[in-house]
């Protein structure tokens, strides 16, 4: 009877160490499992890791122990050059001296002794010119200084003004209708437009005496 109780014992402690080793062994394959996993988890992660400090890398610059990483822009600028006007040239519209008569009489200067204009700006810019295409003279300030009679005198635009594009000489000269549109053309750089303008004057007949003084406007927008 005490025989069999420990046969009884002994097969309970044989068959208890039997379920230990197999959950040890369960527990090993478990770890090796887990182990596996883990290794290519972080072999994978270890390579996406590698390729992004790589790729990084390769843009960077290094000083000491600190990465600088750096990036270039580009700047732009455009300087223009405004649209100017202003007389040039020797010759005006001055008509000279004239005498007074019974009759009326007119007197011309033509383009290319008249007054020369230069418009100035950046190559290639398109201009509207527009000018008086009459006015009137008159003696006020004289008679002012000196006594007398006051009078006006018409001038008109007759003939029309003229240009001659960036040529500075009277060549090739093509007529400036009122609000007509021309095109600066280069000339070192710089744009550039030549007009030429003479005119008419109708001078009364017995005209009262004085220096007469009148003005012709002309506009250049862009």
């Amino acid at each position: 009877m005490i025989k069999a109780f420990f046969i009884k014992i002994y097969m309970y402690q044989f068959s208890k160490i039997i379920i230990i080793l197999l959950i040890n062994k369960l527990r090993l394959r478990l770890i090796v499992i887990l182990s596996v996993l883990l290794l290519i988890f972080f072999n994978t992660s270890f390579s996406q890791i590698e390729e992004e400090i790589e790729t990084d890398i390769s843009s960077a610059s290094f000083k000491g122990n600190v990465i600088q990483l750096s990036t270039t822009a580009t700047a732009s600028l455009t300087v223009l050059r405004g649209v100017s006007i202003s007389l040039t040239g020797s010759n005006s519209l001055a008509f000279g001296d004239i005498y007074a008569q019974p009759n009326s009489q007119t007197r011309t200067i033509t383009n290319q002794l008249g007054q020369q204009f230069l418009v100035q700006g950046n190559p290639g810019t398109n201009v509207i010119i527009n000018y008086s295409s009459s006015s009137t003279l008159n003696n006020a300030l004289w008679v002012l200084q000196n006594g007398g009679t006051q009078g006006t005198i018409s001038y008109t635009a007759n003939p029309l003004p003229v240009q001659t594009l960036a040529n500075s000489t009277y060549t090739n000269p093509v007529t400036v209708n009122n609000g007509s549109s021309v095109v600066l053309t280069n000339s070192g750089g710089i744009g550039k437009l030549y007009i030429w303008v003479g005119g008419q004057i109708t001078i009364n007949a017995n005209q009262p005496v004085g220096d007469y003084i009148g003005y012709f406007n002309i506009n250049v927008s862009y």
